[in-house]
């Protein structure tokens, strides 16, 4: 059970027709998103483009019927801002292996589970308030619009927020990118290696 709680990448698969579901984010995980588009249609706010707020998850367990992924988060802080060392508070998502079932609820989830794309069309199907395309999920109620994209690891990489049609907020996600299947420190020792193996073969044709 830790081994899970420290990674659950698996391979999904069909079983009797149906799709298995999986989380693929780990734990240690961090992301940062920036506001890169306010407009007036958002209205009177203090919030001011360049501004951002960071995500940590410090914990996945697997459920009968969901992953439970908790993280930290950082508030929002200006853009010249450094985040502090200690979070503004703990949070979780329940995000359920069947994404039509009653429970799976949506309240502008930053985490889905992979197929992204398959997953997003099964949840859209069974509330008339949500659509799907592609990787893309849009949240409509009355004249306003919530259009979350997803990157193939079920992580939320783009928030748009429309009001009667245009747009009012932007928020990207900068860095912080997961690469399924890959270790940190094995990847830096790799290309260590392969830095090191392109200055040897430089300086021997040069040597030549």
């Amino acid at each position: 059970m830790f081994f899970l709680s420290l990674s659950l990448s698996t391979i999904s698969k069909n079983v009797l027709g149906q799709t298995t579901y999986t989380c693929k984010v780990k734990v240690g995980d961090e992301f940062i998103f920036t506001l890169t588009i306010l407009t007036a249609a958002f209205g009177e706010t203090t919030k001011r483009v360049g501004d951002k707020f960071k995500i940590l998850i410090t914990d996945i367990t697997e459920e009968t019927d969901y992953f439970k992924i908790e993280y930290d988060i950082w508030n929002d802080i200006s853009k010249g801002e450094s985040f502090s060392s200690t979070a503004d508070y703990h949070g979780w998502e329940d995000i359920y292996k069947d994404p039509t079932n009653p429970e799976a609820g949506w309240s502008g989830n930053s985490f889905v589970l992979t197929p992204v794309s398959d997953y997003l069309t099964a949840f859209a199907e069974t509330d008339p308030y949500y659509s799907s395309s592609g990787n893309k999920l849009t949240h409509s109620i009355d004249s306003r619009e919530w259009i979350h994209t997803f990157d193939s690891n079920g992580v939320v990489s783009k928030i748009v927020f429309k009001k009667n049609g245009a747009v009012a907020s932007v928020w990207m996600r900068v860095g912080g990118l997961s690469i399924p299947g890959y270790n940190l420190p094995i990847l830096i020792g790799l290309t260590a290696i392969a830095g090191v193996s392109i200055i040897y073969i430089v300086k021997k044709k040069m040597l030549k």
